[in-house]
């Protein structure tokens, strides 16, 4: 009866080894911004491109912990959305305020 006992639980300790082992094995994601931009892309949301000459302009960074940040930081101030930067967890947004010129600011699209 030990022998049968012994057996039966040298056999289990390998099987159930491999099973505990085979979920460690499959491929994970997680949500990560590249390292670095494709070496073809170029950033096209920036207050250089995004504002008119003479616009004050404000470079709002936020992430998705806090994504209506900068929305509600210009509520009230009278800058307006431009555009925000490609990036899944922290991006900027540019937020332009028509200058002395009184050139009315760019639309934005998100």
């Amino acid at each position: 009866m030990k022998f049968a006992n012994h057996c039966r639980r040298s056999m289990l300790t390998p099987a159930l080894l491999l099973l505990a082992l085979v979920p460690a094995t499959g491929t994970f994601a997680a949500d990560v911004a590249p390292s670095a931009a494709p070496p073809a892309y170029v950033e096209e949301c920036s207050a250089e491109k995004r504002c008119a000459p003479g616009d004050e302009a404000d470079n709002c960074r936020t992430d998705f912990g806090k994504p209506d940040a900068c929305k509600q930081k210009h509520a009230k101030d009278g800058f307006v959305f431009a555009c925000k930067t490609r990036n899944p967890s922290r991006w900027n947004e540019i937020w332009c305020r028509p200058g002395k010129s009184g050139a009315a600011a760019p639309q934005g699209k998100q």
